[in-house]
């Protein structure tokens, strides 16, 4: 649709231009200086207005464009990572997804899987230690402070976080992790980074995206702890 708005502008303002010329040729045949006036007026408006509807478009499209071709790309890493645990047996019940890290529950084999570009952990609900998410250096929240409601109560309508360790709200986010805990000696902490350094304002959608991620995890491990306490 834009691509056609694009091309009509585009005819109109060419056309603007002809009857432009053809009212200049006219009014030097009958030495009229209303039709000069009014080709000049014409002309000018033309040359300004049609460039920038044109710009303005041609804008829009590749903004367009650019979130297609994220969207896309987006798709492609989901289907990426639910092959990669599909091969290992794993049946997702619930898949969450930021960027390229991941989280998904099986409830029917009681399996949980965090998966990041350089780490791929899976293990049973019974090996769930704990969880924290960490804002700014602070405890966001954390499974000490969720166990008694299984995540009812962790995030408000509004997004914010329950809880006396809740930071202050500042425009800028630094460092955002997800800290899980699980019962491996050699292994046991998996931690997954949501926003590094310089960090992101908290008014963009890449840090509401990353918060809505580390939200809904952290309720899903406080539902599971729940189930198996």
């Amino acid at each position: 649709m834009l691509k056609k708005s694009f091309w009509i502008t585009l005819c109109i303002g060419v056309l603007l231009l002809i009857v432009s010329i053809i009212l200049i040729l006219m009014s030097v045949r009958s030495f009229s200086a209303g039709l000069i006036l009014l080709a000049v007026l014409i002309i000018i408006v033309d040359a300004i207005v049609t460039p920038i509807t044109l710009v303005n478009m041609y804008g829009k499209a590749k903004e367009i464009k650019k979130r297609e071709d994220e969207m896309a790309e987006k798709q492609k890493e989901i289907s990426r990572y639910e092959l990669l645990i599909s091969k290992e047996g794993f049946k997702s019940s619930k898949t969450i997804h930021f960027n390229k890290i991941h989280f998904a529950v099986d409830t029917d084999n009681k399996l949980i899987n965090f998966t990041s570009q350089n780490e791929n952990r899976t293990f049973g609900f019974s090996d769930l230690v704990s969880y924290e998410l960490i804002e700014d250096g602070q405890t966001v929240t954390s499974s000490s402070t969720a166990n008694a409601v299984a995540g009812g109560l962790l995030f408000g309508a509004t997004g914010a976080i329950v809880g006396s360790t809740m930071k202050k709200n500042m425009n800028l986010c630094a460092k955002m992790q997800l800290r899980i805990s699980i019962n491996d000696i050699a292994n046991p902490s998996i931690v997954q980074d949501l926003i590094v350094p310089p960090g992101v304002d908290k008014n963009r959608a890449y840090y509401t995206e990353a918060f809505n991620y580390a939200k809904e995890v952290c309720a899903t491990l406080a539902v599971i702890q729940k189930q198996i306490a």
